[in-house]
């Protein structure tokens, strides 16, 4: 525990580097359950243009994720389902939101995603 930070915040050393998880074990998983949530939903067409599997991309976001890189994973995340062009669910948009306000992080990372949330009826 690293003194005057809440105690979500654990430390964490890499060889002689050390760095913060600023992101609450909930927040984690979240990040992660979405992350799988998300394979298989792009179409062939969109994965031939592209030139990549969205699937393979997914799995390196969930190595991010699993390997304390939460921030680098919601980004990759956020690019993909764009760049994939993939429509997400209120709760899903709300997911990258709450994450990445948990880590402090500039919205500008994820609120370009609005444009592909499901409209409600």
């Amino acid at each position: 525990m690293v003194e005057g930070l809440p105690h979500w915040q654990d430390e964490a050393r890499s060889g002689e580097a050390q760095y913060l998880v600023v992101m609450p074990d909930d927040y984690l998983h979240s990040l992660q359950t979405l992350a799988s949530s998300l394979k298989g939903r792009a179409t062939q067409a969109v994965e031939t243009e592209v030139g990549a599997s969205l699937d393979s991309r997914i799995d390196y976001s969930i190595d991010l994720i699993e390997h304390n890189e939460p921030g680098v994973a919601l980004e990759d995340l956020a690019q993909n389902v764009y760049e994939f062009d993939l429509t997400l669910s209120l709760a899903e948009y709300q997911v990258f939101d709450r994450a990445g306000r948990s880590m402090r992080m500039s919205p500008e990372r994820w609120t370009f995603l609005r444009e592909l949330v499901e409209e409600q009826h």
